[in-house]
């Protein structure tokens, strides 16, 4: 068990390293949605996380234009899915239009500071999401935007 520990850290230690938010830590948080719909181990979840860093990583060499060709087709799909989980839902429940009224956000704000406050964490966390996903941004090439 102390080996497993070890080859772990060994493995997902210096990916963590490597990139510290985008990659390890994204591939890890996706992978532990398995975890809800299966009875895989911690360490399993680990072990998978592990497996796909090191075949992204061992394939990257042969360009990132041949590994965005070879997922293009499962993210339209995944789009696909994810839209049409979405039209089904409006249409079963329609009434979620309703949040876009204004009435609510202003019945939510006359609550007083901790809205506010609350708002100020939303928009915090918004830049800081965006901002760390957008870094990655400078590797692509002018030509490609």
């Amino acid at each position: 068990m102390v080996f497993l520990h070890l080859a772990y850290l060994v493995i997902i230690l210096p990916l963590l390293l490597l990139n510290w938010d985008t990659d390890a830590s994204s591939v890890l948080s996706a992978v532990e949605g398995l975890e809800s719909v299966s009875s895989i181990s911690h360490a399993g979840l680990m072990g998978i996380a592990s497996a796909l860093l090191i075949f992204v990583f061992a394939i990257q060499p042969f360009g990132t234009h041949k590994i965005a060709f070879a997922f293009s087709p499962v993210i339209l799909l995944w789009l696909i899915a994810i839209f049409s989980i979405g039209i089904w839902n409006i249409t079963k429940y329609p009434q979620i239009f309703a949040a876009l009224s204004p009435h609510y956000a202003a019945l939510y704000f006359k609550t007083g500071l901790p809205a506010w406050l609350s708002m100020g964490n939303i928009l915090l966390v918004s830049l800081t999401i965006c901002s760390s996903k957008m870094s990655p941004l400078t590797w692509i090439l002018t030509s490609s935007v």
